[in-house]
């Protein structure tokens, strides 16, 4: 009786293999039917797979162990700060700030950004919910997703919808296709609630010696919200703070006696000092004989956008010649 001979069956199927071509031709050598258990179990498979162009084999041990030790780059959103308890706050167009890390890459940077802005509140429920969610049907790809350098630091949101929810969700890769492993609303996801540009910001306070006044809520307005009667002459040191929703810095700028045509918040210069989060200050000088009431007024913004304007007047109660008022900082 002949003896049964091998059988060679030649098997392509689809691979998913880092750094290599989806397809690899399996061969496989297999007995005829009835063959022993022994025979059976010495059936052997050959894969032959290839890297694309440029690319290391994932054979080679060197590759293998730099695909192994290969640690994934991470990204937080500086600012609006992101919580899982509170929303922030924006305007449309709100400037997102970034900060990331890759401890293995060149120059310790991520290769790329990509970024997701989701509007449909029942997925920014469910993504709250579980936000690891969002990372399984996403990664590795990230198909469809926003791309940034990895050098980039802060990027604008567009198109977000007035008077509605927005969840951001970010992440981090490397040039191995590695990314950020935890998606969290307490580092690289943030809810937002979007409001209109004209929306009143933080409340502001002034406080000095023998003087007081904070807002009741964020305002815009052009008038003064508080007259003092100073007795001339006198110098003020004064300072201002703002109060925010969920705590967000603010930055600030002031200015004393600008005119009218410049308390737009476009403006620059004009008496304007610059946008700072410490410029909290100023040392104001009433000279003897001031008759119209000097004005001070501070603009402060949050890291959503939203601005309040507050203007505190100071009116001379003595003297009758005119006289100069003077103004200057006091920074701290």
């Amino acid at each position: 009786m002949a003896s049964a001979r091998p059988i060679a069956l030649g098997i392509a199927i689809a691979l998913s293999i880092p750094g290599c071509s989806k397809v690899a031709q399996i061969t496989a050598v297999k007995g005829p039917a009835g063959v022993s258990s022994t025979t059976a179990a010495n059936v052997g498979f050959a894969v032959t797979v290839q890297p694309r162009a440029g690319e290391a084999s994932p054979t080679d041990p060197a590759s293998a162990r730099d695909v192994a030790s290969n640690l994934a780059p991470v990204v937080k959103i500086v600012s609006p700060s992101p919580s899982p308890l509170f929303m922030s706050f924006v305007v449309p167009g709100v400037r997102i700030r970034i900060m990331g890390a890759d401890p293995d890459g060149p120059a310790g940077r991520p290769d790329e950004y990509r970024w997701l802005l989701i509007q449909d509140i029942t997925l920014i429920q469910t993504y709250r919910s579980r936000p690891d969610s969002l990372r399984r049907l996403a990664a590795p790809d990230f198909e469809g997703w926003n791309t940034l350098g990895g050098n980039v630091t802060e990027f604008s949101l567009p198109n977000l919808e007035i008077d509605h929810e927005a969840l951001l969700a970010i992440v981090a890769t490397d040039r191995q296709g590695a990314s950020t492993q935890t998606f969290s609303l307490s580092t690289n996801m943030l809810h937002m609630y979007v409001v209109y540009p004209n929306t009143p910001g933080p409340r502001i306070g002034f406080t000095s010696t023998g003087y007081s006044y904070e807002q009741a809520g964020g305002s815009l307005g052009l008038e003064p919200a508080v007259t003092f009667d100073v007795t001339a002459p006198q110098q003020i040191a004064g300072h201002w703070y703002a109060i925010d929703f969920p705590g967000e810095p603010s930055e600030f700028r002031y200015g004393i006696d600008l005119p009218a045509d410049a308390l737009g918040w476009d403006v620059v210069g004009r008496g304007w000092s610059s946008w700072k989060k410490n410029d909290t200050s100023a040392t104001i000088a009433v000279e003897a004989g001031r008759v119209e009431p000097l004005l001070l007024t501070i603009q402060a913004r949050d890291t959503g956008g939203l601005r309040s304007m507050l203007r505190v007047a100071f009116r001379p109660v003595a003297g009758g010649v005119a006289a100069r008022t003077k103004a200057w900082a006091d920074r701290r």
